[in-house]
């Protein structure tokens, strides 16, 4: 048995992801603000990608490894959240916020809440903060390499996959998720012993022990 560490970016791509939620209700409740006007770069994952790369670190991950996993290209806060609202027939609003003056927002409101004991999370948290206020920009060029990572959807084609899914009234996200029933083609013919995700809004560690893989 060996342990291997996925590492992807922004996990996105589905209808009903809880981050994108917490975007669209902001904008439609008028609360919607860039951080420092969203121009700094970041690298995302989408859910596919996600699913992909996991099926590969089960056949060619090197135990007590940790494979970061991304979208080809990086993008801008700015230009991936206005991709992503356009899918919810959204417009990215124009308002900002200095990263300084949000980060002692988040302060703030994280003080407030826990005194106050209200449920949920605040409108602007620190990790968001820490998330946007700065570039987030690793290279995968490991998982390319030992694991044979390449992805199976641009950023493009899952935007507009998500447009479709959202004019389909009443119809579910045509999106991979991770379940047994659905990556059986995937996965099938190994073992999975344990898999544990770990999300924050825009990231996320994918950690599981897998055994009978096939030999590199």
């Amino acid at each position: 048995m060996a342990t291997v560490v996925i590492r992807p970016g922004w996990v996105w791509g589905t209808a009903d992801d809880p981050s994108t939620a917490s975007f669209v209700q902001a904008v439609r409740a008028g609360q919607m603000r860039l951080i420092d006007g969203g121009r700094h770069r970041i690298v995302a994952t989408h859910i596919d990608n996600l699913v992909h790369a996991v099926g590969l670190a089960v056949d060619y991950g090197s135990g007590g490894c940790g494979y970061y996993v991304f979208d080809d290209g990086s993008t801008t806060v700015r230009d991936f959240l206005a991709g992503l609202l356009q899918a919810h027939g959204l417009a990215l609003p124009e308002a900002s916020i200095p990263g300084p003056v949000a980060a002692g927002l988040a302060r703030a409101l994280d003080v407030a809440w826990r005194i106050t004991r209200r449920p949920g999370d605040p409108p602007i948290t620190r990790m968001i903060v820490e998330l946007n206020r700065r570039p987030f920009l690793i290279s995968d060029a490991r998982a390319r390499q030992e694991l044979r990572y390449q992805p199976v959807i641009t950023r493009q084609q899952g935007i507009q996959r998500l447009r479709d899914a959202m004019r389909a009234p009443g119809s579910r996200a045509n999106a991979s998720v991770l379940s047994a029933g659905e990556t059986n083609g995937a996965l099938s013919g190994k073992r999975i012993a344990a898999l544990l995700v770990v999300a924050q809004p825009g990231l996320a560690w994918v950690m599981f022990t897998a055994g009978n893989r096939r030999g590199r």
